[in-house]
């Protein structure tokens, strides 16, 4: 059972690779990290992807600063709607979720500019 775990994880994770590699993006050294309430005060955005993520991020805010810190993503390009992005994990939709984000990361730029 543990090597089955496994090599489907492996599998998933060379999926994003090489659909990241489609678009000319690197991820090989790119290495994930959970969230910690001092990145509230570090970072200027905290974007989540899902509504789950997005109230545990809230749970480490302190104050009204923080919290205008943390957003759905995709309100960037979808404004008010509270879209969430699919976890390609269980669906394999893996081209929707980069067609998404890609999407709500142009907003975003585009927002920031303003």
């Amino acid at each position: 059972f543990i090597w089955g775990l496994v090599l489907g994880v492996i599998g998933i994770v060379l999926v994003y690779v090489l659909v990241a590699k489609k678009y000319n993006i690197d991820l090989t050294m790119q290495r994930a990290r959970k969230i910690k309430a001092a990145d509230l005060d570090e970072f200027d955005w905290i974007l989540a992807m899902d509504n789950d993520n997005y109230r545990d991020i809230l749970g480490f805010a302190k104050n009204e600063k923080h919290r205008s810190k943390v957003a759905l993503i995709m309100n960037f390009s979808r404004p008010n709607t509270n879209e969430v992005v699919p976890d390609p994990y269980y669906d394999g939709r893996f081209e929707l979720v980069y067609a998404m984000l890609d999407e709500a990361c142009e907003a975003f730029i585009e927002a920031m500019k303003k």
